[in-house]
C-alpha cells in the first residue's frame, strides 16, 4: 500500500510539472508555431524527408498525435520534460523521504526562471536538445534497467530529431569517454560504453530509416550545403573556390562570378533569391559539396577556427527569446501556416486568435531582467557552487555542474560553427544552467543540516 501511494504521489506531480511547463503556451492560446514548424507537420504526414533537416521529429509528431490537435505535441513534449527534470534532480539529491517534493520545487523554480516553457510549447525539435542531456545524466545515475531504457530513448529521439544534435551526441560521447578512462572506475567505465553504444545504434537508426524512406542515408539532412552557407559568411567559399577552379569541375565554380559579389553576405547561400543552392540544391552534388568542405578546410582552416570562435561566443550570450515570436503571414505563402490550415483545419480559429498571431507580445519570461542578464548571476552562482563541491570533494555534484556548462558551451560552439548564432539556439539549453544550479544548491544546503543535525 505504501509503494501504491508511492507511485500515485510521483504519478501527480509528474503530471503538475508537465501542466507548470504548459503554461506559456496555455498563456499564447495555442502552440507556438515556428517557420520551420510547416515542414515537420508536412513530413509527419507524407514521410517526406526533408532537405535540410531529419524526420525524426516529423515521427516524434506523427506518434504523439493521438487525437487532431497539435495540443497532443506540447502535452508529449511537456511530460518528457517534466520526467527528466524530476528524476535527475532526484538522482543528485541526497537521499531522504522529502526528496521527490525538492525536485518538484526545483523544477517548479526553473520553470519560473527560465524560459524552458516555451521551448516545450515550441512545434520544433529545440527542446530535445536538452532532453539529450539530462536523458545522459539519468543514463549514467539511475539504478533501475528500465529507466536506463527510457532514458535511451530519450537519446534516441534527441539524436534523430536535429542535425545539431548528432554532433551534441558526439560530443557528449567523447568527452564522457574521457571522463571514464581519467576515473578507472569499471562499473563507471561500463555504463559510459553502453551509453556510447546508445548513441552508435540511434545515429545507425536515423542513417537506416533515411534509406527505408528512399533517401541518403546521412543523419544530417543538407549538412555538406549548410557548412558552405557558413564558410560563405566567413568569406573562405570564394578563396576555396579561387583555389580550386582551375583543376575542378564542381557545378559552384561556373557560378564562382555571383559567389564573389555576394561574399559574406549573411544568409544569401541558403536563402537568397539568386543563391546558387537555387540550382545546385540540398540534395544534388552531394559528392561536390562535401569535396568543397574538405577543401575549405584544408586551404582556410586558420580562418574557420577564429571566425567559429568568435561566433560561438557571441552565441553563447544571445538568448533573447523575443526574437522570433512573431506571427506568420496570413496574406502570401506560408509552409506553417498552410500546414496548420490543412492538417488542423478544426484549430485554425484558435491559432489565427494566439497572442503570437496577433502579435500580441506572448509571455514567455517573468524576470525582471533580461535573460542574459540574469545568466551572468546564474553563471556567478554555478562556479561559486563548483567551487564548494570540489572543496567537499563532491565528485557527482562537480561533474554535474561543470558538465552542464560544458554541454551549453558545447551547444554554443556547434550551432555558431554550423550555423551562425541565432537567439533561439542558445535559449533552448541555457535554461540548464539555473536547473543545475538549484539542484547543487539544495543538495549542498541538506548536506550542511544534516552534518550540523
Amino acid at each position: 500500500m505504501k509503494n501504491y501511494s508511492r507511485l500515485i504521489l510521483r504519478v501527480a506531480l509528474l503530471l503538475l510539472t508537465a501542466l507548470a511547463l504548459m503554461w506559456s503556451p496555455l498563456s499564447n492560446g495555442y502552440p507556438f508555431i515556428h517557420s520551420d514548424t510547416g515542414t515537420y507537420l508536412f513530413s509527419s504526414i507524407n514521410f517526406g524527408v526533408p532537405l535540410d533537416r531529419p524526420i525524426g521529429y516529423g515521427l516524434f509528431i506523427r506518434a504523439a498525435t493521438l487525437a487532431p490537435t497539435l495540443w497532443m505535441v506540447v502535452i508529449a513534449q511537456a511530460l518528457g520534460t517534466a520526467y527528466l527534470m524530476l528524476r535527475v534532480a532526484e538522482c543528485l539529491l541526497p537521499p531522504s523521504r522529502a526528496r521527490i517534493w525538492l525536485a518538484f520545487a526545483i523544477a517548479l523554480a526553473t520553470i519560473l526562471i527560465t524560459t524552458v516553457s516555451l521551448f516545450v510549447g515550441f512545434i520544433l525539435a529545440d527542446i530535445f536538445a536538452a532532453w539529450l542531456w539530462l536523458a545522459t545524466i539519468l543514463f549514467l545515475l539511475t539504478p533501475y534497467r528500465f529507466e536506463r531504457a527510457l532514458a535511451a530513448l530519450a537519446c534516441l529521439v534527441g539524436v534523430w530529431t536535429h542535425n545539431s544534435h548528432v554532433l551534441l551526441a558526439i560530443g557528449l560521447v567523447g568527452a564522457l569517454a574521457g571522463v571514464a578512462l581519467l576515473a578507472r572506475r569499471r562499473a563507471f567505465l561500463a555504463r559510459a560504453a553502453w551509453y556510447g553504444a546508445v548513441i552508435v545504434v540511434s545515429i545507425l537508426g536515423a542513417m537506416l530509416v533515411n534509406v527505408w524512406l528512399y533517401t541518403t542515408p546521412s543523419p544530417t539532412r543538407g549538412g555538406d550545403t549548410i557548412l558552405l552557407s557558413r564558410f560563405h559568411e566567413m568569406g573562405v567559399l570564394n578563396q576555396t573556390l579561387e583555389q580550386n577552379c582551375a583543376q575542378q569541375k564542381w557545378a559552384l565554380c561556373e557560378l564562382q562570378d555571383l559567389v564573389r559579389v555576394h561574399d559574406r553576405e549573411y544568409r544569401w547561400l541558403l536563402h537568397g533569391a539568386d543563391s546558387p543552392v537555387r540550382q545546385i540544391g540540398f540534395d544534388k552534388h552531394n559528392d561536390e559539396q562535401r569535396a568543397m568542405v574538405f577543401a575549405a578546410l584544408r586551404c582556410c582552416w586558420q580562418t574557420i577556427a577564429v571566425e567559429s570562435a568568435a561566433e560561438s561566443w557571441r552565441q553563447f550570450w544571445l538568448i533573447q527569446s523575443f526574437d522570433y515570436l512573431i506571427p506568420l503571414p496570413q496574406d502570401k505563402p506560408s509552409v506553417s501556416y498552410d500546414a496548420v490550415r490543412e492538417m488542423y483545419p478544426q484549430e485554425l480559429a484558435t491559432f489565427r486568435a494566439s497572442a503570437q498571431q496577433r502579435d500580441a507580445a506572448p509571455l514567455v519570461w517573468l524576470l525582471p531582467v533580461r535573460e542574459n542578464g540574469m545568466l551572468v548571476v546564474e553563471l556567478i552562482f554555478l562556479l561559486a557552487l563548483a567551487l564548494a563541491a570540489l572543496w567537499q570533494r563532491q565528485r557527482v555534484m562537480l561533474g554535474w555542474l561543470l558538465g552542464t556548462l560544458a554541454f551549453v558551451m558545447w551547444n554554443a560552439v556547434v550551432m555558431a560553427t554550423f550555423s551562425g548564432a541565432v537567439t533561439r539556439y542558445q535559449a533552448r539549453v541555457v535554461w540548464l544552467i539555473p536547473f543545475a544550479v538549484l539542484i547543487a544548491a539544495s543538495a549542498l544546503i541538506f548536506r550542511v543540516r544534516n552534518a550540523r543535525g
